[in-house]
């Protein structure tokens, strides 16, 4: 059978279900897109929990963020600057450095500006005129870390390539500026803390040593150090039952010592008046009494 040419209320209805279909798919494209990122955003935010949970110090955090950052986006550059409170210096934390000065000039436009900026071609761009001169940066994203109203430093992320950096890119990293930016407010008041501290305990007379909850050596004062002659750095992370066995110590004072720490650890009141006796050598002895309390945190853990 011959086949009917199309008249025009079939071209018509083709071309509404076309442009409905256009519709559809252009609609689906986006949301695919954006469910991408939303998957991106939520397994770097998850990588950056795991990451910044076994982070020893500040500095660590902070490198830990950057390679996170080196995970998401292709980069030549990426740094993270923090702002000196004081003088409002910028200064370079962590990252892995290239030789573009354009970058510090970069960094001080988002910290002045207070927003992020990203740039496929910064040569392109006469507001960075200056910074264009520099020959290593193509495309750039500058984003400040801002702590409620403050700006406490500036992630940025340079490629010596044109066009690689877009505002979808921006989103992403712009959530992890916003984890970075609570995590180094927060660590950086806990070092200033852990300075303060460790001030304190190295000026007091008497040995003091913490241990973690399972009786592990975390820091161990100059005065212990005196004491026992045992340097800090050959203690932490063993036990102090452990750091105890350098001497000759009678069994009797031992099973002491290990039953007294096993009661605190375990909730127990301070236990005060535990003596041992040390020997280290026939004509070498020391007598000393140990003191054990917990130490708890504001949640009381």
């Amino acid at each position: 059978a011959g086949s009917e040419p199309f008249v025009s209320h079939d071209v018509k209805l083709l071309s509404i279900v076309a442009s409905n279909a256009s519709v559809v798919i252009r609609n689906a494209a986006q949301y695919e897109r954006r469910m991408r990122e939303k998957v991106l955003e939520l397994s770097a935010l998850y990588e950056l929990s795991q990451r910044i949970s076994t982070a020893a110090n500040l500095d660590e955090a902070l490198a830990s963020i950057v390679a996170i950052v080196r995970d998401l986006v292709e980069c030549d550059e990426c740094f993270i600057w923090t702002v000196d409170p004081e003088s409002g210096a910028l200064q370079m934390r962590t990252g892995q450095a290239g030789d573009s000065p354009g970058g510090y000039r970069l960094a001080r436009w988002a910290v002045h500006e207070r927003k992020a900026v990203v740039l496929p071609d910064i040569q392109k761009d006469a507001r960075f005129a200056e910074v264009a001169r520099d020959p290593l940066l193509r495309s750039v994203m500058a984003i400040p870390l801002m702590v409620q109203d403050e700006v406490v430093g500036v992630l940025s992320v340079h490629s010596r390539s044109p066009n690689v950096y877009t505002e979808d890119h921006l989103r992403v990293l712009s959530v992890i500026a916003s984890q970075a930016a609570s995590i180094y407010r927060g660590l950086e008041a806990l070092t200033a803390l852990t300075t303060y501290t460790d001030n304190i305990l190295s000026s007091v007379p008497a040995g003091v040593v913490t241990l973690d909850s399972s009786g592990r050596v975390v820091s161990w004062n100059r005065a212990a150090e005196e004491i026992l002659g045992i340097e800090s750095s050959a203690t932490l992370g063993i036990t102090f039952t452990e750091v105890l066995e350098r001497f000759e110590i009678a069994p009797a004072d031992m099973a002491s010592l290990e039953a007294s720490l096993a009661r605190v650890l375990d909730g127990a009141p301070p236990e005060r008046g535990v003596t041992l006796t040390l020997k280290n050598g026939p004509d070498s002895q020391l007598h000393i009494s140990l003191s054990s309390s917990q130490l708890r945190n504001t949640d009381g853990e």
